[in-house]
């Protein structure tokens, strides 16, 4: 086993490399041996393997193994549908690998899995838009994802009725902003603590909802993270488990949502590209015509999707899916709410300015804050060079130090009450609000978000709430994300209607 396998446990990947053996030399009609079987980190989702066989001539051969995880986001495939889209599309002539020897129970009971054939390249976002070994590459990326998007939405619910897109309600009579609507909102029911943010956006969707238009295959998670990129550019598309029929616009404003940008916000197109030439290429390609206000309203939609997507990654932490990358994810939905806010015109000059840097003062020993600073500092000095070649952990130690950052500036940040929530919607106090004040500050925002999705806020009370919701967004970025650029002034290029 590699030396990865420590973190999934080394008995549980030997017994898996003995069934993976099984099952590829069942399907070969010949025995193969499993020289190497490691977990790939940087999917939240799914389980990923990289296979390495020797086969009855000796000479190595390598896959990719995807398995069901325990737990799923809604509106994720099973391993059975995804492997029958990427059939479908690879077919239809896409960059992606086709799926093979589908098993059920392999990694886990009851959860499928299939290999692919495996393909280098770099996928991990961060590396994707920074690395210097791909600037060639990011050169003609944006007109090859592009075409392959123009490839994907060419297969439509005639002409692959057959394919188990199983999310309700996709088919071919539907209207994909209402559907959308309805997943969103069916997310927003399933947070234990809904955010207003979320709420106000939903609502704005609801009332510049796009006309009914095209309907092809959308891939649905078609972004920086799930493009494998090598030197020579675009290798392949992975991930499919969101794929469904629906708006074609979708995939195109989802990978401009700004947190595939990996910090280069300045390239709206996944940290690497402009809208312009996007649309362009994709036009060039055949793809369906897109107009201005569709896109925009996608790419609000999807930054709110993605928003409630980070707490229900949260979520499956505590459902039995006790990675800790899924603990540190839901502390970036404050970063795709202001983006939302941001896009639909919510906020005003004065709230859009960054907010004043704060003194330099000695930290006292004793402050819980200073101790968690002084923890995160250790990690990142003493243990992350001592992690060597193990990525997958040394990924997980800057989570960790992540998160005491953040438990460090919350403890600095000024306190949010639930007086002020209720001051601001026009509420009285709930009867039924705890004593403690962390607890009842997150039932009155919940609260808020709740009637606010209703339509029961009073007219009157919208623009002291709003301006609650921006003093809760500024103070959310100011705690886990103290770097975020709150203006965003990128001009034309950050523009749809300047590239339609």
């Amino acid at each position: 086993m590699s030396a990865a396998a420590d973190a999934q446990g080394p008995s549980r990947l030997e017994a898996l490399a003995t069934r993976v053996a099984e099952a590829l030399g069942s399907a070969r009609g010949a025995p193969v041996e499993v020289i190497d079987l490691s977990p790939l980190s940087g999917g939240a989702c799914q389980e990923n393997f990289k296979v390495t066989l020797r086969g009855p001539d000796g000479a190595p051969e390598q896959f990719a193994l995807r398995s069901d995880a325990r737990t799923a986001l809604p509106g994720s495939l099973n391993r059975a549908a995804e492997a029958a889209v990427m059939t479908a599309a690879h077919d239809a002539g896409v960059r992606t690998p086709r799926p093979s020897g589908f098993t059920a129970d392999l990694v886990r009971p009851g959860a499928g899995a299939y290999f692919t054939s495996w393909v280098d390249g770099e996928a991990v976002g961060a590396r994707v838009v920074r690395a210097p070994a791909l600037a060639a590459a990011r050169l003609g990326l944006t007109a090859a994802v592009a075409t392959e998007a123009a490839r994907i939405h060419r297969i439509t619910p005639l002409s692959h009725a057959q394919l188990p897109i199983d999310r309700p309600p996709f088919f071919a009579t539907i209207d994909p902003a209402e559907a959308a609507l309805t997943f969103l909102r069916a997310l927003f029911a399933q947070l234990a603590r809904p955010d207003p943010a979320l709420a106000w956006g939903l609502r704005w969707l609801a009332a510049h909802r796009p006309p009914p238009g095209a309907i092809t295959l959308v891939h649905g998670d078609l972004r920086t993270g799930n493009l494998m990129v090598g030197p020579e550019g675009l290798t392949a598309v992975l991930d499919w488990e969101f794929a469904h029929w629906g708006d074609p616009a979708e995939d195109l404003a989802w990978l401009c949502v700004r947190d595939w940008r990996f910090g280069a916000v300045d390239q709206p197109v996944g940290g690497f590209g402009q809208r312009g030439e996007l649309l362009a290429a994709y036009r060039a390609a055949g793809g369906v015509p897109l107009d201005a206000e569709r896109l925009r309203w996608w790419e609000v939609a999807g930054n709110l999707r993605w928003g409630a997507a980070t707490v229900l990654q949260g979520q499956r932490y505590f459902g039995g899916s006790p990675d800790l990358e899924l603990l540190a994810i839901p502390t970036r939905a404050a970063e795709m709410f202001w983006e939302s806010q941001r896009l639909i015109g919510a906020l005003t000059e004065a709230e859009l300015a960054p907010p004043a840097s704060p003194a330099d003062a000695t930290p006292d020993p004793l402050d819980p804050a200073a101790q968690a600073q002084a923890v995160a500092a250790f990690l990142g000095d003493r243990v992350l060079p001592a992690v060597g070649a193990d990525r997958g952990l040394a990924f997980r130690v800057r989570v960790a130090m992540h998160l005491l950052g953040g438990l460090a500036r919350s403890l600095d940040a000024e306190a949010d009450t639930a007086e002020a929530w209720c001051a601001a919607a026009g509420l009285a106090p709930s009867a039924d609000a705890p004593s403690a004040a962390a607890a009842a500050l997150d039932l009155e925002r919940a609260r808020c978000a709740r009637l606010l999705m209703k339509g029961a806020i009073a007219e009157s009370a919208r623009p002291a709430l709003a301006a609650q919701i921006t003093r809760h967004l500024r103070a959310s970025l100011a705690v886990w994300a103290p770097e975020f650029d709150t203006r965003l002034q990128l001009g034309a290029a950050d523009d749809w209607n300047t590239n339609v």
